[in-house]
């Protein structure tokens, strides 16, 4: 059974600047690993289903799943969990304000850049995704554990009074030309509208946007991500400015908060926000104009 416990900031730091490639919001598998190993206090979400988490985890970590860090209230799949809630959510699982937090999935870490977006999006700022994930983690085979978690009791984690309102789009700022650069994460099968997944309304992308797979971010058979230089030379390869006022969006706000954090951490860049709602909001709003560029299919 885990055991919650705590890290001092200072441990944080070091972690997260230590690894390749340095950012503070991404550390790097050999530092969680090493704390591990020398029973350094760590707070850890895996943000997989619970029934993966059972059948294998990081050492000491707690489960969040995907589905916890919705809103259920809206018709809009995949919107982001209200603010109260959340703040309970992560109250529930025994961590306070004080503590830093490392996250991470088996999706290259899409779905623990939406949680990491929640965090900064909602004013806590000591939390970093652990690179590569847990594929990368089985691949060095570092230290794993199965079963469920014990909770801790509820604490009084308490989120910042200010939302950080420059990481968050909304259909209404794309709609107005907010943003000087618009960027689709999807893949190019959905960018076109050869794919339509679902919740989507319909095929296509919002005009005028530049698409830029999420996937590559990521090294092949590593699952972390590339280094800065790399990434700034692929965006410029597809035309993409890095001193633009950007907006990321993909089908539901999860891949783009993987570029999100890539671009504002470990580019260095600030004007870039996460369009919450992504197509799948925009397209099931009629009034909001849609390209598309081939023959659509659904799956």
């Amino acid at each position: 059974m885990n055991k919650l416990i705590y890290i001092a900031p200072v441990i944080f730091l070091m972690a997260c600047i230590s690894g390749s490639p340095p950012s503070k919001s991404v550390v790097n598998p050999d530092n969680i690993q090493s704390m591990i190993l020398n029973k350094v206090p760590l707070q850890i979400i895996d943000v997989r289903d619970s029934d993966r988490f059972k059948k294998g985890h990081i050492y000491g970590a707690v489960s969040i799943s995907r589905s916890d860090l919705e809103n259920h209230s809206t018709d809009i799949y995949g919107m982001r969990i209200e603010k109260e809630d959340f703040q309970s959510l992560i109250q529930g699982l025994g961590f306070t304000d004080k503590d830093s937090i490392y996250l991470y999935d088996a999706k290259a870490n899409s779905e623990a850049a939406r949680l990491w977006w929640l965090f900064k999006y909602y004013g806590f700022e000591k939390v970093a995704i652990i690179d590569g994930g847990f594929l990368k983690w089985r691949i060095n085979r570092f230290k794993e554990e199965a079963g469920d978690f014990t909770r801790a009791p509820k604490s009084e984690f308490t989120l910042a009074k200010e939302n950080n309102e420059e990481l968050l789009a909304t259909k209404e700022d794309i709609s107005n030309g907010v943003y000087d650069q618009i960027i689709d994460a999807r893949s190019v099968e959905e960018y076109s509208g050869d794919v339509i997944k679902n919740g989507a309304m319909r095929p296509g992308h919002i005009p005028n946007a530049v698409n830029f797979d999420y996937w590559n971010l990521i090294k092949d058979n590593e699952f972390t991500l590339k280094n800065a230089e790399e990434i700034k030379s692929l965006l410029m390869e597809k035309g993409i400015s890095t001193d633009k006022k950007t907006v990321i969006y993909c089908h539901s706000g999860v891949r783009s908060a993987l570029m999100t954090l890539a671009l504002r951490d470990l580019l260095g860049l600030k004007d870039v926000a996460n369009y919450d709602g992504s197509w799948v909001e925009w397209s099931s709003d009629e009034a909001l104009p849609a390209e598309v560029s081939t023959k659509q299919t659904h799956n």
